[in-house]
């Protein structure tokens, strides 16, 4: 699944994310799919909401 050029804001904001990093996170799935998402270590800005457990559970 590819998805487009254009991120709407609303993406964003539900990721609680700017839209600048919404459209990194694209980039890297539709140039590697899934697995080059997973490998995307850092998260720039603020710190994850998400405790480990809770993001190991987000991508399974």
């Amino acid at each position: 699944m590819f998805f487009g050029e254009k991120i709407p804001f609303e993406t964003a904001q539900l990721l609680n994310r700017h839209r600048k990093t919404v459209s990194i996170y694209v980039q890297r799935l539709n140039q590697g799919g899934m697995e080059a998402l997973r490998q995307l270590r850092y998260v720039p800005g603020r710190k994850t909401y998400l405790s480990p457990e809770e993001e190991q559970e987000m991508i399974c």
